[in-house]
């Protein structure tokens, strides 16, 4: 009897692996078929393999294509993903994606743009890289001051300047010297040129509370409040009208988020969950302006302009290339001007400021994108021209 019993529990329990191996088996065409899957697809910042078309695809590439498509629609892919993701940080401690560093206490650090080399001093800008860059800055603060503009570089510090003691200690540093000490230390030494450094108010700041966010590159309301008393306090040397506002001006708001940029890039937003941290007008003045001539179409990645206008109360106006640091910037910002313009490029676009005719222009830019070669592109003819005028013809070289 006993025996009876062990046989048939052994027959019913093949019959239950045998089901569970169909069911695994068959549940990605199910998913396929009926879409059961309900996981939010993650952002991989890439397009996925289209289904191929028999009629355009050649025969040859057929297999190819049809891999590639299976590869990045497979059912239950968005899940499974997500969960192998998941896996990765919580139980080896790993980043799944290339751009991102895993720091300690819960921080995150970006590691595109060369970020890592910058950080542990590995490329120093060359004596010939830092004279082109002097050169070029001072091309277009000489060319607006014949405009009588005036002209701010504003270098937004990455977070694991702020926040080196996050970072993960295997990462040491080569030199103490970032690129951004170089061209300060140069720029010191040959030049004249109007740069702001925040990285000491923003360490000061991180004493009282955070300033940068845990899953995000930029930084939080807080840091974007500490950037903004900066700015402002070197544009009222100029324009004594747009002293910088108090913390009293602005509303601080909070709310539990997905995750920021990093979280995303991991495919882990909605599990890295942090506290949002932005802060606004109590008494908004500044309002979304007509941006008039400046509307073109969409050149790649770059979005149109942001337009802010407060007329009618003899501040001044401003034109400001940005990157995604200005995001936070710009409710702050605007209560500052009668009309700002904030363009997301680095290129110096003369036809903007001479529509916009602004009385101070700022350039924005992130620090770790000191490394690429084109975050200051050569001036244009216009600005070229203007000053070999000014120079008699001899141009500003020589």
């Amino acid at each position: 009897m006993q025996r009876r019993q062990e046989t048939t529990t052994r027959r019913w329990a093949d019959r239950a692996l045998v089901a569970l191996f169909l069911l695994v088996i068959y549940l990605p065409s199910a998913d396929q078929a009926l879409r059961l899957d309900r996981a939010q697809a993650p952002q991989e910042k890439r397009v996925l393999a289209p289904l191929p078309k028999l009629a355009s695809t050649p025969i040859g590439e057929l297999p190819k294509s049809w891999e590639a498509y299976y590869n990045d629609h497979f059912g239950f892919r968005n899940r499974l993903v997500r969960l192998y993701n998941y896996a990765m940080v919580l139980w080896l401690h790993t980043s799944p994606s290339g751009k991102v560093i895993l720091g300690r206490n819960g921080f995150l650090f970006y590691a595109g743009d060369d970020a890592v080399s910058y950080y542990r001093g590995l490329k120093p800008f060359s004596p010939r890289q830092l004279l082109r860059l002097q050169r070029t800055l001072e091309e277009r603060r000489d060319w607006l001051a014949r405009q009588g503009i005036h002209f701010l570089v504003v270098v937004a510090p990455s977070k694991e300047t702020i926040y080196p003691e996050y970072m993960p200690r295997q990462l040491n540093r080569v030199s103490r010297e970032s690129r951004l000490d170089q061209l300060l230390r140069h720029l010191a030494a040959h030049s004249d040129i109007e740069v702001l450094d925040l990285r000491e108010p923003l360490r000061k700041a991180k004493a009282q509370r955070q300033v940068y966010y845990r899953t995000d590159t930029h930084w939080n309301g807080y840091g974007a409040f500490v950037a903004c008393q900066e700015i402002m306090s070197r544009v009222a040397r100029w324009h004594p009208a747009a002293k910088p506002l108090p913390l009293s001006a602005f509303r601080v708001g909070e709310w539990m988020d997905d995750g920021g940029d990093l979280a995303t890039m991991m495919g882990l937003e909605g599990r890295l969950r942090e506290e949002r941290i932005e802060l606004a007008p109590v008494a908004p003045a500044a309002h979304t302006g007509d941006p008039g001539p400046l509307i073109r179409l969409p050149d790649g990645w770059r979005p149109l302009p942001v337009v802010k206008e407060r007329p009618g109360d003899g501040l001044p106006r401003a034109v400001v290339f940005r990157d995604s640091f200005a995001i936070s910037l710009i409710p702050l910002l605007s209560e500052h001007f009668s009309r700002v313009s904030y363009l997301w490029e680095w290129r110096f676009d003369v036809p903007a400021i001479e529509l916009e005719q602004p009385d101070v222009v700022i350039l924005e830019i992130a620090e770790r994108l000191l490394m690429r070669t084109d975050t200051f592109p050569p001036n244009g003819p216009v600005v070229k021209r203007d000053l070999e005028e000014q120079a008699g013809g001899r141009g500003p070289d020589r």
